[in-house]
């Protein structure tokens, strides 16, 4: 995967298949991303003052690069005046449906494993067990194995 945003990078910073405008011109050529040993810190900042049409054009080459518009310029400037540019942090990505999807079905694992095991704490402690609280608990399994078995039919 590395490889592949880098081949998207040297793409973009080559002016293959970017926009067009003020960043169609970049002629520097960005080297793959090589993981330095001594990580430096990024601690210097530099302001920059961009038309609405330029930002724009930076968004879109950046977004093809799979980068944010401050990592693209670091990279595309560092690499344009003949210098290996550190690797662009990791970024972060917005949850796709079948994580949110994930993230939901294993939520209401963890609130039935509860109740379940609450009901077997009881069960072991003497207490008799309320019929309604046993059968919610199939309805709630029910339900959820419904769940599993129609997203396995989509997959």
């Amino acid at each position: 995967m590395d490889q592949e945003r880098s081949n998207r990078i040297d793409e973009v910073a080559s002016g293959g298949g970017g926009p067009s405008g003020p960043c169609a011109n970049a002629s520097a050529r960005v080297d793959p991303v090589q993981p330095q040993k001594p990580r430096k810190r990024r601690t210097a900042v530099l302001r920059v003052r961009l038309t609405v049409t330029e930002r724009e054009a930076i968004d879109a080459a950046a977004k093809k690069a799979g980068l944010g518009p401050c990592s693209f310029l670091r990279v595309v400037g560092v690499s344009a005046v003949g210098m290996k540019p550190s690797p662009p942090p990791r970024r972060k990505r917005p949850p796709s449906e079948t994580d949110k999807s994930l993230a939901k079905f294993l939520g209401e694992l963890g609130r039935i494993g509860a109740n379940l095991n609450q009901c077997a704490r009881r069960a072991n402690s003497g207490f008799n067990l309320d019929p309604n609280t046993l059968e919610d608990i199939r309805n709630d399994l029910r339900q959820l194995r419904n769940a599993v078995v129609a997203y396995q039919e989509k997959s």
